[in-house]
C-alpha cells in the first residue's frame, strides 16, 4: 500500500464532494469554500512596525535556521539597526515559505511564534503569508507543506538551474481549500498531533543511525589499534593518544611505510580544455565522508590536464587526506586512479609492507586527532612533511589483511542496518506528507479523531 493510500485508509471520507474547478485540486468537501491565496492572506505584506527603533532586538532568521517540514531556530537576534537592507521582515503569526530551489521542494517553512519582541527579519528568499480573518495560521502552514502546493509551485519555477524560484503569481493565485474556521483548527490540531508523533519516531531513528555509526567507529578503532586477538600482550606505543598496542606491532613515521607523499593541484579554471569531456575523478574536501572508500567525485578533469602537468594522477590504492581547512584529517581510499585539489595530500603506501585498505582504516581512525593536532592560524593546516611524521601502526602484513577483512564484514553489517533505518525514515516522511495533503484538501475527515 502506497503512502497516500495508507494516509487515507485509516480515516473516513466526507459524506459528499463537489468539483473544485481548480487546476490544483480535483474535488473538495461540499461544505468547503475555495478562495485564491491573496484573498485569505497578505502575501509579502509591506510592513515595518512603528514601534521598531534602532535598538529594538529582533529575531534574525537566515535560511539555514528554517527547518524542513516546519520550524524555526530562534537562537540568533540582532538590533534592528544591524539588520540592514535586503532582508524580509515578518511577525508572530506569519507563515514563511522558502521560494528558492531546493529549499522550496524540501519544504522549508514555518509558522512564526516566539520572535524577539514579536518581530523577525531574514532572507528575501522567503514568501511571507500573513493570515487574514478567514484562515487559521496553523492550517495555512500545513497547506503550504502539502504535496499539492509544493508540486504546483515546483512546476511553475523560473530562473537558471540552482537559482530557480517560485513566482509570486503562483502564491497569489493558488486555490486555497477553505473549510469553516473551526474545522481548520480541528484539522490543524490533528496534523500537529500526528506529525509530532511521526517526527518523534523519525528523530529516534536518526539517533539510532548515529549510535550505529559510533559503534562502527569504535570497532574500527579497536581493530586498528589492538588487533583481533584480545589476549595478545600489549606494550606502550610511545604516543600518548594511541596508548598501548600489541607487543609485536611497530610504530613508524608514516613516511617510512609510503613510497610517496604528494599534494594535489587545481588546474587553472580559465583553461577550459582541462575540463571538457572530463572523465578523471578530481577530489575536493567536499567529497570526503564517513566511508573508508572515496565515492564519485563532484568534479572531473581530463587527460590534457595531466599531460600538461596541471595536476598529478594518483594511483588506485592511494590514501587521500584533507590537509587544509575545517575538514583537515578527513581521509579516504582511492579505488581507481584520480586527482585532487591542493587541499588534499596523497599517500602512496609501500604495498609490499602495508595493505592499502588497512592503511586507509588506520588513517580513518586518526581523522579527529589529525584535525586537533594540526597547526593553525585561522584554519588547521597539515603540510606534506608533517603528514610524513604522523605515527602509523604496523602489524605483520597478513594480520593487516585479516584486520581489513574483519572491518569490511563489520562495516557491511552496520551499513545494512543503517540502510534499513534510512528506508524506514523515507517511508515515514512520505507518509507524513501524504497525511498532510489528505487532511488539508479534504480527502479524509479528521474532525472526530483523537
Amino acid at each position: 500500500m502506497s503512502a497516500p493510500e495508507q494516509a487515507t485508509a485509516r480515516w473516513p471520507r466526507y459524506r459528499s464532494y463537489r468539483d473544485a474547478q481548480s487546476r490544483w485540486l480535483d474535488e473538495i468537501p461540499s461544505g468547503w469554500g475555495l478562495r485564491r491565496m491573496k484573498y485569505v492572506a497578505s502575501v509579502n505584506p509591506s510592513w515595518l512596525p512603528s514601534r521598531v527603533t534602532r535598538d529594538t532586538e529582533v529575531s534574525f532568521v537566515p535560511m539555514e535556521r528554517v527547518q524542513e517540514g516546519g520550524g524555526l531556530d530562534l537562537s540568533e537576534t540582532r538590533l534592528a539597526e544591524d539588520v540592514g537592507s535586503g532582508h524580509t521582515w515578518f511577525a508572530d503569526g506569519d507563515v514563511l515559505v522558502a521560494k528558492i530551489t531546493p529549499c522550496f521542494e524540501n519544504r522549508k517553512g514555518a509558522l512564526c511564534s516566539g520572535l524577539a519582541n514579536g518581530m523577525g527579519a531574514g532572507t528575501t528568499e522567503f514568501y511571507v503569508l500573513r493570515p487574514g480573518d478567514d484562515v487559521d495560521g496553523r492550517f495555512l502552514l500545513h497547506l503550504t507543506m502539502s504535496e499539492v502546493f509544493r508540486r504546483g509551485g515546483a512546476a511553475e519555477m523560473y530562473g537558471a538551474a540552482g537559482q530557480k524560484r517560485v513566482p509570486t503569481g503562483f502564491v497569489n493565485d493558488f486555490t486555497v481549500p477553505l473549510p469553516p474556521l473551526s474545522e481548520q483548527r480541528a484539522i490543524a490540531e490533528f496534523l500537529d498531533r500526528e506529525t509530532g508523533r511521526i517526527d518523534a519516531l523519525i528523530e529516534k531513528m536518526r539517533r539510532l543511525i548515529e549510535l550505529l555509526e559510533e559503534k562502527r567507529a569504535a570497532l574500527i578503532t579497536r581493530a586498528v589499534t589492538r588487533g583481533l586477538d584480545p589476549t595478545v600482550p600489549l606494550k606502550p606505543s610511545g604516543v600518548e593518544w594511541l596508548g598501548d598496542i600489541p607487543e609485536h606491532w611497530e610504530v613508524l613515521p608514516l613516511k617510512r611505510v609510503t613510497v610517496r607523499i604528494q599534494t594535489g593541484s587545481t588546474p587553472p579554471t580559465k583553461e577550459q580544455a582541462y575540463y571538457a569531456d572530463a572523465d578523471i575523478p578530481w577530489y575536493t574536501p567536499d567529497d570526503f565522508g564517513s566511508h573508508v572508500e572515496l565515492e564519485d567525485s563532484s568534479r572531473s578533469i581530463n587527460s590534457i590536464a595531466l599531460a600538461d602537468g596541471a595536476a598529478p594522477l594518483f594511483a588506485a590504492g592511494s590514501v587521500l587526506m584533507v590537509c587544509i581547512g575545517a575538514s583537515t584529517g578527513k581521509s579516504g581510499l582511492l579505488s581507481h586512479p584520480g586527482a585532487s585539489n591542493q587541499q588534499i595530500t596523497c599517500m602512496t603506501v609501500d604495498a609490499e609492507r602495508v595493505v592499502p585498505r588497512y592503511a586507509a582504516y588506520q588513517m580513518k581512525h586518526m581523522e579527529v586527532t589529525v584535525n586537533s593536532i594540526a597547526p593553525r592560524t585561522t584554519l588547521p593546516i597539515m603540510s606534506a612533511t608533517r603528514v610524513g611524521y604522523l605515527p602509523f601502526l604496523v602489524p605483520p602484513r597478513d594480520e593487516q589483511a585479516a584486520i581489513s577483512e574483519h572491518i569490511e564484514g563489520v562495516s557491511a553489517g552496520f551499513a545494512s542496518m543503517t540502510q534499513r533505518v534510512r528506508a524506514a525514515i523515507a517511508t515515514l516522511q512520505e507518509y507524513r506528507t501524504a497525511l498532510i495533503s489528505a487532511a488539508v484538501t479534504g480527502k479524509i475527515d479528521v474532525r472526530g479523531s483523537r
